[in-house]
């Protein structure tokens, strides 16, 4: 299994281009509340209910979300 390893107090930044991928989406949902401040923007993610139940759980931490 492959594991990613993220040290020392730098802002993460970059851009990541996928066409639609559910996974990746989940992934960079979950690394964004490493983020000790910021804003993720993600674009053409699929709609999906997985999708759909990870942007509810992150409102629920009172994160904002919003989908376009």
């Amino acid at each position: 299994m492959k594991k990613i390893l993220i040290q020392g107090g730098q802002r993460l930044r970059g851009s990541v281009a996928v066409a639609g991928s559910t996974a990746l989406a989940l992934t960079s949902q979950i690394a964004a509340l490493l983020a000790s401040t910021g804003e993720l923007k993600l674009a053409n993610v699929a709609d999906t209910m997985t999708v759909d139940t990870m942007n509810e759980r992150l409102r629920k931490l009172d994160l904002a979300v919003t989908v376009q």
